[in-house]
């Protein structure tokens, strides 16, 4: 696949790839990369030289394992994010930014860890999907990489799971209000529609987005079954946070972080 150029017509069209990045912008994306780096030497081969993050979106990760000197991946299916991306890893010749689909982008050479954060794996809606890019993560990691999985938690599914949350960001002018929520009225099984509403203010200027999307939010036995089916990927830990000391069973668990190797 091409290596994306941004386009600075593209550029201009800010508004809500702005406000999607202040609105999740609270995140410790330094303290994340280490965590990410530590599942890596906890149960990889390699240090990470190269990464790999799908669903890039910003490329806030990606840019604090380019500023430690890692060689990084960004791939998406928005040319607007994609855009951000670039301007966020303040690219040097060892960022490399790719438009496409998870589902079907094959990274070479391979890389020695790979992500994908912020339950942006459950925009893959069915279980054809997860797997097709489960594949297309096996292609794209060295023997003894790993690939981590920062997902939704199950228990969010329940009423009284962490299905819905609000926030509000606050740089400089800037500001957004922030809401995610879960329709637990329309849920089907592990199948669920999910909304972000962000309302904010870029420059002076007031903007609203609202975004529904079908998402599939497996529980562990049904990841573990994805990835069983998946040849070259075993599933080695399930974490409940960005923590490799926190279960996904401990009462305080906020997210189900996989982590699996590519053998």
């Amino acid at each position: 696949m091409d290596a994306f150029s941004p386009d600075p017509w593209v550029q201009s069209q800010s508004s809500f790839v702005d406000l999607y990045d202040l609105a999740f912008g609270y995140r410790d994306f330094a303290a994340e990369a280490s965590f990410l780096a530590k599942a890596a030497q906890l149960w990889g081969d390699h240090a990470p030289r190269r990464v790999i993050e799908w669903a890039a979106g910003p490329g806030r990760h990606l840019a604090a394992f380019a500023a430690r000197g890692a060689e990084v991946v960004a791939v998406d299916l928005s040319s607007e994010m994609l855009s951000l991306a670039a301007r966020t890893i303040h690219g040097d010749g060892r960022a490399t930014l790719l438009l496409g689909d998870m589902c079907e982008v094959t990274v070479t050479p391979p890389a020695d860890l790979g992500f994908t954060m912020l339950s942006s794996i459950h925009g893959l809606a069915s279980e054809a999907d997860l797997l097709a890019h489960l594949a297309a993560a096996a292609r794209s990691l060295k023997e003894g990489a790993i690939y981590v999985i920062e997902a939704t938690h199950p228990r969010d599914l329940e009423p009284d799971g962490g299905w819905a949350t609000a926030w509000h960001i606050r740089a400089g002018e800037d500001e957004v209000y922030a809401r995610f929520t879960l329709d637990l009225a329309r849920r089907d099984g592990p199948h669920v529609p999910a909304a972000v509403e962000l309302r904010g203010r870029l420059a002076g200027v007031v903007t609203d987005h609202s975004i529904e999307m079908a998402w599939l939010v497996p529980d562990l036995d049904g990841w573990r079954s994805l990835v069983e089916a998946t040849p070259g990927l075993t599933l080695v830990a399930a974490l409940g946070g960005l923590d490799v000391t926190l279960a996904h069973t401990a009462t305080n668990a906020w997210r189900l972080v996989l982590v699996l190797r590519r053998d």
